[in-house]
């Protein structure tokens, strides 16, 4: 089950916002749960298999949360999952060649409302999401779903404060790669997005430091409203549709590359079609 390793895990991450406002996606000081780590597989989850493993691995997400957090480890293979709940203190990690497949069918992310994810979080503090794996979501399509067939989000994170999200290359979301709602205090670095709809999708967010991603996504890349103190520096651009829909008051772009033709295809419904299918794809270079 648990295994002790010498690391930390609530570290202090600092942005510098365009305000110069300092973002701190970690609180600071060490707890026992520091050390614990949780492997999927000592709880079940067997990789490469048909079957579901949601069960086995929200096991393991649990037990580190009542010690009170904890390094949540997906070692290499493909595990096939529905949705997943992160609690407090929590440190999801991909192992290089770790899949985290989400399901193709819809029923298994809840009821098919909008905020379903295959990984949520809602109320939680000092979450990470991080590692060289893949999480894969399916392209799954729900034909109650938004525009008659968006499925689950790949993650969802609702009042959630002290987030990082590092390294991890989410492919072929069902909806939003990303989506943040009502959150403060995050890092997102490293991401790669490939497909699915908007790449980082944000919405009365505040203290976000987005840097270094590569989002080539379906739809919009960064998008969102009411957001607060935003700084994306050193990404790549290319989107079906804008590379930035993003609705912020202090918003600071430096270093990023813009280009097209997208490398996506964009989906949308027939009934659609004339709504979105005419937005330009704008190309260039921010400094």
């Amino acid at each position: 089950m648990k295994t002790n390793h010498r690391r930390g895990f609530l570290r202090s991450i600092t942005g510098v916002i365009g305000s110069g406002l300092a973002c701190s996606a970690w609180s600071t000081g060490a707890t026992e749960s520091d050390e614990a780590e949780y492997l999927v597989t000592d709880y079940g989850a067997r990789p490469d298999r048909d079957q579901l493993q949601t069960g086995a691995i929200q096991a393991a997400i649990d037990a580190a949360g009542r010690r009170g957090g904890g390094t949540v480890r997906i070692p290499r293979g493909r595990f096939l999952t529905g949705a997943l709940k992160l609690r407090d203190n929590i440190r999801l990690v991909l192992d290089d060649d770790a899949v985290l497949q989400g399901s193709s069918n819809w029923r298994d992310y809840g009821q098919g409302r909008w905020l379903d994810g295959l990984i949520t979080a809602q109320d939680v503090r000092n979450v990470q999401i991080a590692g060289r794996g893949r999480i894969d979501g399916a392209d799954c399509h729900n034909p109650k779903g938004e525009e008659g067939f968006r499925g689950p989000h790949t993650m969802v994170l609702t009042n959630c404060r002290g987030i990082a999200i590092e390294g991890i290359s989410p492919a072929r979301s069902g909806n939003y790669a990303i989506l943040c709602r009502e959150c403060a205090e995050a890092e997102i670095r490293g991401v790669s997005v490939r497909g699915g709809h908007d790449s980082l999708h944000a919405q009365a967010c505040t203290k976000f430091t987005v840097r270094d991603c590569d989002f080539r996504s379906g739809d919009d890349c960064l998008a969102g409203c009411d957001n607060l103190d935003f700084e994306v520096t050193g990404c790549k651009i290319n989107s079906s549709c804008n590379g930035f829909r993003l609705g912020c008051v202090n918003l600071l772009v430096k270093d990023c590359t813009f280009w097209g033709p997208t490398e996506s295809m964009v989906t949308i419904s027939s009934g659609a079609c004339g709504r979105r299918a005419s937005r330009p794809c704008v190309c260039g270079s921010s400094t």
